[in-house]
This record gives structure tokens, C-alpha cells and sequence, in this order.
């Protein structure tokens, strides 16, 4: 009897243990990792049931641009996109300047008309913080608004997609006029 006991709670503590494992695991943020490049212009990016490869285009882009708001991304359940920069040109801005004011509210139709956009994703773990921590929550206040600038590789295509297990592709021309970037390099500051 005071064996079968000892096994009982054994086992007890084994299935606490197993519990308190799953728990805490599911609990804890998705690791990225970030592979690099794997072969000529090949980039991947991957975590545990995840993984993606993108074709790069041959040459470095640099943007130099105003970003009027950011929207975080879901990092592996999104391609490894970590971040959606809303962004005017400076032609864009000065315009709004002469129409608005340095300081003014920015109507949603201007922005429509003027704003683009371009989804990050990190070349590392350390360009990954970076971009990961940028916050602009409201394109409306301009006073807000931050220039920054982006050297990397444009995104040409998604050579293989693996989420949670299961393979998927994205068309060719979602990633036309350079909408998903590779980043190498980002700095924003004031206006």
C-alpha cells in the first residue's frame, strides 16, 4: 500500500511538472530566429513550426523618408514581419506644412493621398529590438511624426512559407514596389 502511494504521488508530481511546463511554454513569446542569408539572395527566417524563405532583390535600397504611424506586425504568424511603417516623402510633408501648419492635425484624406507603406522585417535579433520598439500610434498628430531612415534589400518574392506546419505561399505581386524590406540598418528621430 505504501508503495502504490509513493507511485501515486510520483506520478502526481510528474503530471504537475509536464503542466507547469506546458503552461509556462505556451505562455512565453515565439523565438525568432534569424538564419540570415542562406544562399545568393536568399534570406530565412524561422521558429519552431515556422519558417520562411524570400528571394531578395540584387542591390541595397536606401529610404530616407517621415514615418506618420507604425503597426506592429505578428512576427512568424506574419511572414516575420515585425513592423508596418506609414510613411510620407518629404515633397508629401512639406505640403502638409504649407497646408496645415508644422503642428497641425493631419485630415485622413491627405494622408490617404500621400501616405505609403512598407512592412520590416530584421536582417537580426538586434535590428529586431530596434524595429520592434517603434511606436507611432496616430498619423493624425503630426507633432509626432519622426524622419527615419532604412538601408536594406527589398523583398522580391516568397520562395518557401511554412506556418505552424502547414506550407502557403503569397503572390508574386504582393511584394511589388518594394513593400517588404529586408532591414539592415534603422534610425528615426524627431522632426
Amino acid at each position: 500500500m505504501l508503495r502504490e502511494l509513493g507511485i501515486m504521488k510520483f506520478f502526481v508530481v510528474i503530471l504537475i511538472a509536464v503542466a507547469a511546463f506546458y503552461f509556462y511554454k505556451s505562455d512565453q513569446p515565439e523565438i525568432i530566429i534569424y538564419d540570415g542569408i542562406t544562399s545568393e539572395n536568399i534570406f530565412e527566417v524561422s521558429g519552431s513550426d515556422s519558417r520562411f524563405q524570400y528571394e531578395l532583390e540584387e542591390g541595397f535600397i536606401s529610404i530616407d523618408a517621415v514615418a506618420a504611424m507604425t503597426g506592429t506586425n505578428g512576427g512568424l504568424k506574419e511572414g516575420g514581419a515585425l513592423l508596418t511603417v506609414h510613411l510620407l516623402n518629404h515633397q508629401a510633408v512639406n505640403k502638409f506644412t504649407e497646408t496645415y501648419g508644422q503642428s497641425g492635425l493631419c485630415p485622413a484624406p491627405f494622408f490617404n493621398q500621400y501616405a505609403d507603406q512598407k512592412i520590416l522585417v530584421a536582417a537580426s535579433s538586434v535590428i529586431g529590438e530596434k524595429i520592434a520598439s517603434w511606436n507611432l500610434p496616430d498619423y493624425r498628430m503630426s507633432s509626432t511624426w519622426e524622419n527615419f531612415t532604412i538601408q536594406g534589400q527589398c523583398i522580391k518574392r516568397l520562395k518557401y512559407g511554412e506556418l505552424d506546419g502547414e506550407e502557403m505561399q503569397i503572390p508574386d505581386s504582393f511584394f511589388n514596389n518594394c513593400r517588404m524590406i529586408l532591414v539592415n540598418e534603422l534610425e528615426h528621430y524627431s522632426l
